[in-house]
């Protein structure tokens, strides 16, 4: 990593863009317009194959905080890593292309990392939104308990998203963190699971901060990546021995099997392949299938985290 500006609290945002051309000025918009000034975007124009330069190159010109970047195709993992080799910042928040912060995030975020030494990254709350940023709900965190385990057994935490946290870049000095470039839709998810399974300690910011658009688009109406990156993984997770106990394991790819037929019933549109999975979850651990009466309803995909 180059050094470091010599200013204290400076952030570098990164962020990836891949065909973002309806949603990538809102994006930066949103970035460039946050209380705390004191931050430079980094952002990687992923093989774009639309006008999502063009767009960025003006901004690039009104704002010498814009960075750009530019690459072949290579998926959003490799572009991420590749902001964080660029950045200078002492902390380095991500955010995607189609999704936007509230002005005050990264003011918010910073002051708790400035308040608690020995927390390494911090997330918070966040809306949902429909394409046209209209704010549809607000989904909780939560920074109590054991963390990698709630993640492990997916009880519907948000903190692995990437628009949704900010990282000490120490993180990335101390020990080799990165993002899987094995992975797209799930490349946040095992992102934190590695940071917390390296005891790098996080807290919410009890406040929605940002919002995540969901629209048709989104890389998870992707089914078949979905499930492939899923399972993927949790079976690193295995090899990395990151399951307590063999039911442990059970249960937390049960579950992960659970939102998969969800997936592939709804988003999927395969009843077939829905039903394989919700077998699968059964057979893996039984107790599910109380779960499973208790939440017959229609399932719905946002972002798998």
């Amino acid at each position: 990593m180059p050094e470091k500006l010599n200013m204290k609290y400076f952030v570098s945002v990164i962020i990836p863009c891949y065909n973002a051309e309806k949603y990538i000025e809102q994006t930066i918009e949103s970035a460039l317009n946050q209380t705390h000034k004191y931050l430079e975007l980094i952002i990687i124009n992923d093989g774009s194959t639309d006008v999502s330069e063009e767009l960025i190159i003006k901004y690039c010109n009104l704002d010498s905080r814009v960075k750009y970047f530019s690459q072949q195709n290579k998926g959003v993992s490799f572009a991420r890593n590749e902001g964080i080799k660029k950045a200078v910042g002492e902390f380095i928040a991500f955010l995607d292309a189609d999704d936007v912060w509230e002005p005050e995030n990264v003011e918010k975020k910073i002051k708790v990392l400035n308040e608690y030494k020995t927390i390494d990254w911090v997330f918070s709350d966040m809306y949902l939104a429909d394409e046209m940023l209209n704010k549809t709900g607000i989904r909780e965190g939560r920074d109590n308990g054991n963390l990698l385990n709630s993640l492990l057994l997916r009880k519907g935490e948000i903190i692995g998203v990437p628009s949704n946290i900010i990282v000490r870049s120490s993180c990335f000095e101390v020990i080799d963190i990165s993002f899987d470039t094995n992975l797209s839709t799930s490349a946040d998810w095992d992102f934190c699971l590695q940071l917390l399974s390296k005891g790098f300690s996080c807290k919410r910011v009890p406040l929605p901060l940002w919002s995540y658009r969901v629209h048709e688009d989104s890389m998870s109406h992707n089914v078949q990546t979905l499930q492939s990156d899923n399972l993927y993984v949790l079976r690193k997770a295995q090899s990395q021995i990151f399951f307590k106990s063999f039911w442990f394991k059970q249960q937390c790819f049960s579950n992960t099997y659970l939102i998969l037929a969800g997936c592939w019933w709804v988003n999927g549109h395969n009843k077939t392949k829905g039903f394989y999975f919700i077998i699968k979850s059964i057979l893996f651990y039984p107790p599910n299938i109380l779960k499973l009466l208790k939440k017959m309803r229609p399932f719905k995909l946002t972002r798998v985290i």
